[in-house]
């Protein structure tokens, strides 16, 4: 970045950063869909887990994303929204609308016949991504309760790549993008906590847009950051850094509930934030320092990060099914739901995401853009940049 903060020659590419692939992210993605997993599934110790695990999602969703949209400007001097959707819908959709297909067959077959059309209304919302909102607004998803982050995060996909294409165009500085984003996120976390003290309602605080929306700002402030080289380029002590980061994960994780009016207060004001920025931390140190946190990319870790977004959709929903099914309580079937998630979640990557995602390598190269010489690590609702 220049001493006025402009945007240099967007066809040079100069002065940035190109992402690649950074295993250590995986096991970041792995550590978020575990606690998540944990929490949801009420094993000992991880009843934080949800909360921590999405905010962490988030976080690499809006970094994800945003390093790939600005390394896109930078190497062509433009932003294909209609690829961009495109990769979004090969990589959500498949496994999305099979998990709903699963779901309303089971709802026809095993819940109580004068349900059925809550079900279906429940999948309809899932479907349009408005899951969150119907959340938000006191009304509920049943078995799918778990996928409102993903309307969150498709909500995002569809209106933050058109504002930073609109303020890149209109030749906004760098400076003045990163400051607008910086603001934003910080009036939406200023927005959740005084809507908490104010005597909102929680289900409007946990699950509306405009409330959860700072952390995926702050993962976009981190990528605008490691894109465009901002800060430093090297980062002494990074392994005590991620280390740190890490605890104030498991921290918050081992303070917070949402289930006792504390632990809303503690995440609502202090929490959502801390989590947020602790995780924007680590990802910026491993980004940049990327022989660091060695740990974060063992291959255990790694393999639930790919299995993520599959992990993510079908676990809760398997807790349900073997309550219908097997008759099993929620602590008789916790330990038995982790494991047959887990398989079925390898499947859905093998057998459907996969193979969707290989589709992507038939849509036409972005002009002028250079490709990767690395797959670039996904998300749960993040596709490569291929």
């Amino acid at each position: 970045m220049d001493a006025a903060g402009a945007i240099p020659n967007a066809a040079t590419g100069e002065d940035g950063r190109r992402l690649g692939h950074v295993p250590q992210l995986d096991g970041l993605r792995g550590i978020a869909v575990l606690l998540t997993v944990g929490a949801h599934s009420e094993l000992p110790g991880a009843v934080g887990g949800g909360s921590t695990g999405v905010t962490l999602f988030f976080v690499l969703s809006g970094f994800l994303i945003t390093s790939l949209l600005a390394q896109e400007w930078g190497s062509s001097g433009r932003i294909s929204l209609p690829q961009f959707y495109a990769r979004r819908a090969l990589r959500l959709v498949p496994a999305l609308w099979l998990v709903i297909v699963v779901y309303l067959v089971l709802a026809l077959v095993a819940f109580n016949p004068t349900t059925v059309l809550d079900r279906f209304g429940a999948a309809f919302y899932v479907a349009t991504s408005f899951g969150n909102w119907q959340s938000a607004t006191g009304g509920h998803l049943a078995e799918l309760s778990h996928t409102w982050s993903l309307a969150v995060e498709d909500q995002f996909y569809l209106l933050w790549p058109i504002a930073l294409l609109v303020a890149l165009r209109a030749g906004r500085s760098r400076r003045a993008i990163l400051a607008f984003t910086i603001g934003l996120a910080v009036a939406l976390a200023a927005l959740r906590a005084g809507s908490y003290v104010s005597g909102v309602p929680w289900h409007r605080i946990y699950f509306g847009t405009d409330m959860v929306g700072s952390a995926l700002l702050i993962g976009c402030v981190a990528g605008l950051c490691y894109t465009w080289g901002i800060g430093p380029q090297r980062i002494p002590g990074a392994r005590w850094i991620v280390l740190a980061g890490l605890g104030i994960v498991v921290a918050v994780t081992a303070l917070s509930s949402q289930h006792t009016e504390l632990g809303r207060g503690f995440l609502a004001t202090v929490g959502f934030p801390t989590v947020a920025l602790a995780a924007a931390a680590t990802i910026l140190v491993v980004a940049i320092e990327r022989s660091t946190a060695g740990f974060l990319s063992h291959p255990v870790l790694r393999y639930f990060g790919r299995i993520s977004y599959g992990l993510y959709l079908w676990h809760l929903f398997t807790i349900h099914a073997l309550d219908k099914l097997a008759g099993m309580s929620v602590l008789e079937q916790s330990w038995w739901s982790v494991p047959i998630a887990i398989v079925i979640a390898s499947l859905s990557y093998a057998l459907v995401e996969q193979p969707f995602l290989r589709l992507k390598d038939r849509l036409p190269s972005r002009r002028g853009a250079e490709r990767p010489t690395q797959p670039a690590i996904r998300v749960p609702g993040v596709a490569s940049p291929s």
